[in-house]
């Protein structure tokens, strides 16, 4: 097999005022070499925001609230899952199967060059593919830090999914399509988290949880019959 390279660069920026405003930039530049050279890298941004509000004299002292923080991202993340090389053709040498090239190759104990068959179909334009990402949250604690909330509302757009083409391939091409850039599909849902904390006495303290969630997603666009 051969092994998959990546190289890469990143950075990431991170400002705080006050404990109440927070602001989060990543960035990604990416190189995968699945992909031929002038598609190999991608660019992948994302942006994160938070609000404390109570941070402000108002709430500060509010004996119900103890803390309340809204935050927001949005960003676009890449995949690489494809098989390497499908940008050129390969091939392989197999024992007794296969196209005989030149002379003086037909006994049966030769090897013969052959198409890689784990690899035979090309596809040059084969890229990245890409993700957008958005979340949107509230982190909240009451009752003397007793109960504590969580909840992420998401939603994601995939857009130009590496997939086979399998279903509109003749039989007669004698091989598998290569990965194109031909998904699309939208993931949504949320997730919710309730903790109780407390203790009975000085010495023993307990915790209670409970976590849900619904997710669901939509197909636009795939390999139908």
């Amino acid at each position: 097999a051969i092994p998959k390279r990546y190289q890469g660069l990143s950075a990431r920026l991170t400002y705080g005022f006050r404990d109440t405003y927070m602001l989060d930039l990543n960035f990604g530049y990416t190189g995968s070499e699945n992909f031929q050279p002038g598609r190999r890298f991608g660019f992948f941004p994302s942006v994160a925001v938070g609000w404390v509000p109570t941070q402000y004299e108002l709430l500060k002292d509010s004996k119900w609230l103890n803390f309340l923080k809204i935050r927001a991202s949005y960003g676009l993340t890449g995949r690489d899952n494809t098989a390497p090389w499908q940008w050129m053709q390969i091939y392989a040498q197999d024992a007794n199967k296969g196209t005989v090239f030149g002379e003086g190759m037909g006994n049966d104990s030769s090897n013969r060059i052959t198409i890689n068959k784990n690899n035979s179909a090309v596809n040059t334009g084969v890229a990245w593919d890409k993700s957008y990402k958005m979340n949107i949250g509230v982190d909240a604690r009451f009752l003397d830090n007793r109960l504590s909330v969580t909840f992420d509302a998401y939603r994601e757009w995939n857009r130009e999914m590496l997939m086979n083409i399998a279903e509109n391939v003749q039989s007669v091409i004698g091989t598998q399509s290569a990965a194109v850039n031909k998904g699309e599909m939208n993931n949504w849902g949320y997730e919710l988290s309730l903790t109780w904390r407390d203790k009975i006495g000085k010495d023993f303290k307990y915790r209670v949880g409970i976590n849900t969630g619904y997710s669901d997603n939509e197909v636009l666009n795939m390999d139908w019959e």
